[in-house]
């Protein structure tokens, strides 16, 4: 039995078409996997950086505030190098907190901690400052670590999403025994 030329043309019309179709799906997704990735990745470098930065400041600002303490009546601190300090930390937890998830565990406790920071700021104690700016690297680093993971898991196929899905839940789980233990944001 010998086919008909037109059903064979037909046949060969309808594989060109489904690979054109495979082939632009797929390169679609690859257009939108590495522009993800790497927006995130810019993201995280930012993140990272103005958090560096900010708890930076805030260790600054601790220290003065506790030298003008010891030194009492001695050396005065400078009072514009500090209020400019303080506009700095403050422009910083804005940045930062527009930087986060709202809706993020790991991400509202950081802007928790973030909202605390001025008043602390003002304390001639700068103890309660560092613990603050500890818990703040410390809730940081989880939130680094979860973004990623979710970079690292973006290029990876069905099954591997899976499991990254499942090890991000894990992390999750030790994350609020963090939040329990080393991590309590109650010593604020």
């Amino acid at each position: 039995m010998k086919l008909d030329p037109i059903i064979v043309a037909f046949i060969a019309l309808a594989g060109v078409i489904l690979s054109a179709l495979i082939s632009k799906l797929i390169s679609g997704r690859t257009l939108y996997i590495n522009a993800v990735t790497v927006e995130r990745s810019k993201w995280i470098d930012k993140l990272r950086e103005n958090i560096a930065t900010c708890s930076g400041h805030l260790r600054t600002l601790s220290y003065q505030s506790e030298l003008a303490e010891i030194r009492a009546t001695v050396v005065p601190i400078n009072p514009a190098e500090q209020d400019a300090l303080v506009k700095e930390i403050n422009k910083l937890i804005s940045l930062i907190s527009l930087q986060l998830n709202p809706f993020g565990e790991i991400d509202r406790n950081i802007i928790s901690i973030l909202a605390r920071m001025p008043a602390l700021a003002n304390s001639r104690n700068g103890e309660k400052l560092r613990t603050a700016d500890d818990l703040l690297i410390k809730h940081s680093q989880w939130l680094l670590k979860a973004e990623w993971e979710k970079v690292k898991s973006e290029p990876r196929g069905f099954v591997l999403k899976r499991y990254a899905a499942i090890k991000a839940r894990c992390q999750l789980h030790r994350y609020r025994q963090f939040c329990k233990n080393a991590g309590s944001l109650s010593v604020l």
